[in-house]
């Protein structure tokens, strides 16, 4: 996929959709704190989970994983 870069730093997961939070790692280096249904770099987050986000681009969806260090 053509996707840009996008990595997930932390989640923070809660039950209600509007309280999820996710911070981002974008290409070249800068970083995003996004909400469902946000659009970062062209990417639409449609779902934040537990683990990491499901993602939209160009109308394809795909999971992205929280990263472990």
């Amino acid at each position: 996929m053509d996707a840009p870069f996008l990595g997930v730093i932390f989640i923070q997961w809660a039950r209600g959709p509007k309280d999820r939070l996710a911070s981002l790692r974008l290409t070249g280096g800068g970083m995003a704190m996004v909400r469902e249904n946000d659009i970062v770099n062209g990417l639409r987050v449609v779902r934040i989970e537990r683990e990491g986000l499901v993602l939209s681009w160009k109308g394809q969806q795909y999971r992205e994983v929280v990263e472990r260090f």
